[in-house]
């Protein structure tokens, strides 16, 4: 009930007779027609306004709230899920939130005391790192201890806040081969699904019917316009065999194919092959990346233009974009554009510097893809959420999971995301992603916080994630082993007004925090 929107809260009040239809408001005299009118769901969990989803109209319901339409409200209070300090930090998180029916999570106490704690690092770019030598680590001390391994990494997952974190994670658990599951295919997309095609016609060994199909799907790396389909048949009914051999072979394509158009696409894409192949036995790593993203087709267009047009007319990447332009204090530009279309590239630019040649690099991104399509799966392929792999989601996806061992990259600017900063409403909902994020977790969650990020060639410093404060969890190096594993001056927080946590700006309403705990509480802390 809480992601449903406005209209969908009238429909079923006409149908259970709590509305009136002609005027669409409560009848006002308690009686409906249904025998039992109840709506279920957690107002703290209700991550979908983007979509339309009003939880205000659910919360309204409750008799908890005053003025409330006086639905008995039943609270579930206990978390049969995560351990104590994270359900206690996700409490005093969402207690932020001026707007909620009033309820204090209660950590059953068979779930023990669990751990959340933020790990920091210098760069953003080394959070993946931190992942998944994490994993790895205890992978190892698992094997030692001679435990089941079968559904080891099935214990662990990633939670980020937008799609294009995922390449970072994802390139860093393929290169140490842990296997995971996600939405995206890592090796696929529009950027690095023909890149890696291209990569995989110039690869010693590859079968004539897979350089056929790297051909083509390396045609919109850059796009020499013409549909790829439509060049395939056109090969295939001139019985060509290996299509870049016959290309070559014949010279002028023009002998061979009648439409001039198509020609001198085909003029064009070889000459580029002819070039690309050459970085490739001689060139360096980095100079093969920028070769391929920096190529003017006849037409005029690089594919790092293409992809930039791409994203101007994707809401989600636009986000990423503005956030990036309200950091430096500037306006959108077309650099900020292109930078963003080449961010999944990062991963491989890493590699690159590691792998100076182009052949080495060439041949050792070819056993990645071997390696990504024989561990990791994307969600088609284990429909059943079985597999023994790290779930790899955003928050949006995570909502009704969890997992033993949780990770979550949050900085402020990424996650609360920048866009909210300026608005409450929006900052709630953030918050509330915060809390599904967080309460993940069964036994550890781990916030990864990084210092600075790149943004082109600029550094960016980053500010840590209000949450943190606001759920007061500390750093994984400031915390005692021995000790519990929230700060000191957190109090528990059923003695411990949330209002005192030292956080200025959104402060949470004191009178619902006063009805949230269920006790009057005076200025000094004290029942």
């Amino acid at each position: 009930a809480p992601e449903l929107n406005k209209t969908q809260h009238v429909m079923f009040g006409l149908r259970a007779g709590y509305r009136d239809p002609a005027t669409l408001k409560p009848e006002g005299d308690g009686l409906m027609t249904a025998d039992t009118y109840a709506y279920i769901g957690d107002d703290r969990q209700a991550i979908y306004a983007f979509r339309g989803a009003d939880s205000d109209l659910f919360i309204e319901k409750s008799d908890l709230i005053p003025e409330g339409e006086g639905f008995k409200t039943l609270r579930l209070e206990t978390n049969y899920r995560s351990g104590s300090s994270i359900v206690n930090a996700g409490n005093r998180l969402i207690g932020f939130n001026s707007k909620q029916i009033p309820m204090v999570c209660v950590a059953d106490p068979d779930r023990g005391e669990g751990t959340i704690v933020r790990q920091v690092v210098a760069m953003a770019d080394d959070a993946p790192g931190v992942m998944a030598d994490q994993i790895t680590a205890d992978y190892e001390e698992a094997k030692e201890e001679g435990r089941d391994l079968t559904s080891f990494y099935k214990g662990y997952g990633l939670a980020v806040r937008t799609n294009n974190e995922v390449y970072g994670f994802a390139m860093a658990m393929i290169e140490r081969g842990i296997p995971f599951r996600s939405k995206k295919n890592f090796f696929g997309g529009p950027l690095l699904g023909p890149i890696v095609a291209l990569f995989k016609l110039f690869s010693e060994g590859t079968p004539v019917d897979v350089r056929n199909d790297c051909f083509l799907k390396g045609w919109r790396a850059p796009n020499f316009g013409v549909n790829p389909k439509t060049v395939g048949d056109a090969l295939v009914g001139l019985k060509a065999g290996d299509y870049l051999a016959f290309l070559r072979q014949k010279g002028n394509p023009q002998k061979v194919y009648p439409f001039k158009r198509m020609a001198d696409k085909l003029v064009a894409y070889v000459k580029y092959l002819d070039e690309l192949e050459e970085l490739v036995s001689k060139g360096s790593s980095t100079s093969l990346l920028e070769f391929i993203v920096n190529y003017q087709t006849p037409d005029g267009e690089t594919f790092s233009q293409q992809l930039a047009a791409e994203v101007k007319n994707n809401p989600e990447e636009m986000e990423e974009v503005k956030a990036d332009a309200a950091e430096q204090n500037t306006e959108v530009t077309a650099e900020m554009l292109v930078n963003q279309a080449l961010k999944p590239l990062g991963p491989l630019q890493k590699v690159a510097e590691r792998f100076p040649s182009s052949k080495d690099f060439v041949g050792y991104i070819d056993s990645l893809v071997i390696k990504n399509r024989t561990k990791n799966k994307t969600d088609a392929e284990d429909v059943t959420g079985e597999a023994n792999v790290v779930t790899v989601d955003t928050v949006h996806g995570w909502k009704g999971l969890e997992v033993d061992n949780l990770f979550v990259p949050m900085n402020q600017g990424m996650f609360p995301h920048a866009k909210s900063m300026s608005d409450v409403k929006a900052l709630e909902s953030e918050r509330k992603l915060a809390y599904v994020a967080i309460t993940r977790g069964r036994d550890t969650v781990t916030i990864i916080e990084a210092k600075a990020k790149l943004v082109g060639e600029k550094i960016i410093d980053l500010s840590p994630s209000q949450f943190m404060e606001e759920a007061c969890i500390q750093k994984a190096t400031d915390r005692d082993p021995s000790g519990p594993t929230t700060r000191t001056a957190c109090l528990d927080p059923f003695i411990m007004p949330i209002f005192e946590v030292p956080h200025q700006d959104p402060k949470p309403a004191e009178d619902n925090l006063l009805s949230l705990w269920g006790e009057t509480i005076d200025p000094d802390g004290a029942r």
